[in-house]
């Protein structure tokens, strides 16, 4: 951006005649009004084309914003012919040179022109070398040398080359990266090259911490010794991870207070703990904490961002969050969660601001590993939910009653001390507008407000089940039901259930309204005043503002949006109370991902070990929105791609020779590359994969009797050494309260996910080498545990998804309204990649061997059993009665002493 102060001039220095007639006719034909027009440049700078966007008003200069690409110029004219601009003119010419855009005025025959601000003229891209970055990765390289225990992968190379594409040529590239692929230095060498030849900032997005730890620490310091390379890379968290240096100080000075009023006495040793760490911390982040803290002693010290004073505040230049911010906009490669990534495309695409910083500082480039989770990360994003917790833990941060100390606690009463001392300094008087609202209104009103709101969400919760004809929730009953438009057509919904939410949000209004008008009243007070009041009304607001979310979250609850799934979950909560959410999600999140991550970004690539789905990417192409994305490239493999391992081997394939294609503008058909790499491991020779016959169909009863014996038997043939995975968390404590006293009697200690931390139970799998773990849920995949300790891998069934997820049944329905079969559309392909997923537990590197049991034989016997074979190694399966299938696995096992260990 041009920092020139405006400069007049002749047109014809910036506008070809043509234009400068067209600009003049359309601004005659308007009447003479105000008229905004985008002008594109040509190759000698002048303006060769221009396009009127909007007529008579500065309104529509955000739309503008999202329909302007940088070089390109923001023209109007001043009705009046003073060229001369005003404030207005200048915020807008701030915000498009943002944009490397210009900004210049005309009068209205377009005989004078102002300059107000110079378009940005598009510097040349470095595009990467292919040939460097296959010799970055390849024998004898710095890196070989660098691991020590390197080994020569041709798909990782192959990966690599086809990163430096995508960002050579503005593309995208879908690559499914086979478990000892190497894929995240493949990504990351690519990358690094690019951001530092062309000053460009590249984003890497990961669902998992363990992977982000994993790419900061053990990867990266990798690279940066084998590419002799100076670079900065940061890990970006949210803001609520970060203490407040403010509020910590608060913190501290109520905590001494004899008569503190807002911290209750369960908690005042929690955070005095807190505080001692936050002042000792070179970072505030609460990811250093050993224990995590509980929820009610972090939110006094957390940083948030509707209650954040920025540059007035007196710890900005020292805040942890800002500094965390400052680290990051130095960084050449930022490494997100996907989360993180999701929550600053939603700022930009509220702001329509693409080109600075938003959540995360700018960016143009993007890699999203783990990608097989960017839709279940989107739904829950852009889903949302009223819940009678969290709107509790609101109202009782304004008031509520300490029950070992007998007193009120919360923002009210600390407020009422503060005015107090005000009103006894003269500084107020009782006539105060805010005083006399809080002090005979919210107050004392404040626990009726409370309980009143609670009831509506539990009137609402018995209302729904009446109508749904549901029982009350109980122990081991727990209801999650979708809102259909049979229950919505119903004279009950209207009367009851939508009766309640309106209730719900009334009562809300009203509380927000009362407190709104309290917090204008401090309007009337003096600098001095508002001085010993900020922090306090600076949370008031927050929190009030919050409440007023929920209000509008009840309303959107009543509108029946065909694009959005709702639904009701009832159950009871620890205490045995009625525990309610309302919720709401998207069904589809292709069109929000479309226009707000592929079509902004001018390169991304999107890896995983498990993408595909029949060795194809359709499933997730039209999951996440690319399909629609106007694409050139066709679907490549190893196989089929034209990539011959042996040459990159033999050196036949320089990379240097490859045409590079000079950069465009984010192009119209964007190139895509789909590419399946398949892992360096001989999983023929180092798996048995089983399927034991006689077990019944899952679904049936006595399968579970049956599974628990051959459990127990494959176990005892293993010597424990064992993973089984469940897709149910009550099925898993099933089968392990019947085997794990068999399971004892061999020796062998069991453990059960839940009893302890996911990271404790994985140290005590990996140290216990014959242990055997029954888990579900998360440990089908991230779980990295090599050698001996894990040979055996079990998994109980198929892994479909629950029957009662609302979403996945309002898709279900969705594609069964539009005549395609849903569960091999949906169904199936999810329940692909999942088990993918879990079987790519078991082979962790070149010298693992094991067996995977899959105790589902409809696996062969089903039509669609044949797709889930065609997405694993391609491995020869067993299918016998368990005894000798069990005794084929124990001579597969047995083999290890006697074979030489593969390559």
């Amino acid at each position: 951006m041009s920092s020139a102060l405006p400069v007049e001039g002749s047109p014809h220095h910036y506008l070809t005649p043509e234009v400068a007639g067209q600009i003049a006719r359309e601004i005659a034909e308007a009447g003479g009004t105000e008229v905004f027009f985008i002008g594109r440049r040509g190759q000698d700078g002048l303006v060769q084309e221009v396009e009127a966007h909007a007529y008579g008003s500065r309104e529509a200069v955000p739309v503008l914003m999202n329909l302007v690409q940088p070089g390109e110029v923001i023209l109007h004219n001043h009705p009046s012919g003073q060229l001369l601009p005003s404030e207005a003119d200048l915020n807008i010419s701030a915000m498009v040179g943002n944009l490397g855009v210009g900004s210049f005025i005309v009068n209205n025959d377009c005989s004078r022109l102002r300059v107000i601000i110079r378009p940005q003229t598009p510097k040349e891209k470095s595009p990467v070398s292919l040939g460097q970055v296959e010799q970055a990765l390849g024998p004898g390289s710095p890196l070989a040398a660098e691991l020590g225990g390197y080994e020569n992968r041709p798909e990782q190379r192959h990966m690599a080359v086809s990163v430096a594409e995508a960002l050579n040529n503005d593309g995208i590239a879908v690559i499914e990266a086979g478990t000892g692929t190497g894929k995240s230095l493949a990504y990351l060498i690519p990358s690094l090259l690019y951001a530092l030849e062309n000053k460009e900032r590249i984003v890497v997005s990961t669902h998992t911490i363990n992977l982000q730890e994993q790419i900061l620490h053990k990867d990266l310091p990798v690279v940066r010794r084998a590419l002799g390379r100076e670079f900065r890379a940061e890990i970006v968290k949210g803001r609520s991870n970060y203490v407040c240096k403010r509020k910590a100080q608060m913190a501290r000075e109520e905590l001494v207070q004899p008569q503190q009023t807002l911290i209750e006495d369960e908690f005042r040793v929690e955070l005095r703990e807190l505080l001692v760490w936050a002042k000792e911390s070179a970072t505030g982040d609460r990811t250093e904490l050993s224990v995590p803290p509980r929820e009610q002693a972090w939110e006094r010290v957390a940083s948030e961002s509707d209650n954040c004073l920025r540059l007035k505040c007196p710890f900005y230049e020292e805040c942890f969050f800002y500094n965390s911010r400052r680290v990051a906009a130095r960084a050449d490669i930022l490494i997100v969660n996907h989360s993180l990534l999701l929550s600053d495309i939603a700022v930009r695409r509220e702001s329509g601001n693409w080109s600075t910083a938003a959540v995360l500082p700018p960016y143009k480039h993007v890699v999203l590993d783990e990608a097989h989770h960017l839709e279940d990360v989107a739904t829950r994003h852009l889903g949302s939910q009223i819940t009678r917790p969290a709107i509790r833990r609101l109202f009782g941060r304004l008031a509520r009653t300490d029950t070992s100390a007998s007193k009120r606690r919360g923002l009210f009463a600390n407020l009422g001390e503060k005015l107090e001392e005000l009103r006894k300094d003269g500084l107020i008087g009782a006539e105060s507008r805010t005083w006399k609202i809080l002090l005979y209104d919210l107050m004392p009103g404040i626990d009726h407000s409370r309980e009143t709101v609670e009831t509506f969400v539990d009137e609402f919760a018995y209302a729904f089940m009446e109508l749904a004809r549901l029982e009350p929730p109980r122990r081991g009953l727990e209801h999650r039901v979708r809102i259909l438009s049979r229950h919505t057509l119903a004279d009950a919904w209207e009367g009851e259930c939508a009766g309640c939410l309106h209730a719900l949000a009334r009562e809300i209004g009203l509380f927000v309204d009362r407190n709104r008008e309290a917090i204008e009243g401090l309007n009337e007070f003096d600098e001095a005043s508002l001085e010993r009041l900020r922090d306090t009304a600076m949370e008031w607001r927050a929190i009030v503002d919050r409440l007023d979310h929920y209000r509008r979250l009840a309303m959107s609850f009543l509108r029946d949006d065909p694009e959005m799934c709702r639904w009701v979950e009832i159950g009871l909560d620890r205490r045995d109370r009625m525990s309610t959410r309302i919720c709401q999600a998207p069904i589809s999140v292709a069109a929000v991902l479309r226009d707000n991550l592929h079509e902004k970004m001018h390169s991304e690539i999107l890896t995983s070990a498990t993408l595909a789905v029949d060795e194809d990417f359709d499933f997730l192409f039209e999951r996440i929105g690319l399909r629609s994305v106007r694409q050139t490239g066709a679907t490549a493999s190893a196989a089929d791609s034209g990539f011959d391992p042996a040459a990159l081997e033999e050196g036949e394939a320089d990379g240097a020779d490859l045409p590079v294609p000079a950069e465009p503008a984010v192009p119209a058909a964007r190139p895509v590359e789909r590419m399946i790499l398949g892992s360096s491991f001989d999983y023929a020779g180092q798996v048995f994969l089983g399927v034991p016959s006689g077990l019944g169909d899952p679904r049936n009863a006595g399968f579970e009797d049956r599974l628990a014996d051959f459990i127990c038997k494959a176990v005892a043939v293993s010597g424990g050494r064992a993973f089984i995975l469940f897709t149910s968390w009550a099925q898993m404590k099933r089968l392990h309260a019947r085997c794990a006293p068999a399971i004892r009697r061999f020796g062998i200690e069991s453990l059960l996910q839940g009893e302890e931390s996911r990271d404790r139970l994985l140290r005590r799998f990996r140290e216990d080498e014959t242990s055997v773990l029954f888990a579900t849920s998360s440990f089908w995949e991230g779980v990295d545990v090599r050698g001996r300790a894990l040979e055996l891998l079990i998994i109980a069934k198929l892994p479909f998804s629950v029957p009662n997820d609302p979403v996945q049944e309002a898709q279900y329905e969705r594609l069964q309204q539009q005549g395609r079969d849903a569960f091999n559309s949906l169904v199936v392909p999810r329940a692909i990649i999942r088990l993918k997923q879990g079987f790519g537990r078991l082979i962790r590197s070149r010298t693992d061997r094991g067996a995977v049991l899959i105790a589902d034989d409809r696996l062969l016997r089903m039509n669609y059993g044949r797709r889930f074979l065609r997405s694993l190694p391609r491995i020869e399966p067993c299918h016998q009665p368990a005894g000798p299938l069990l005794e084929a696995m124990g001579e597969f096992l047995g083999r290890r002493g006697s074979e030489t260990t593969p390559e």
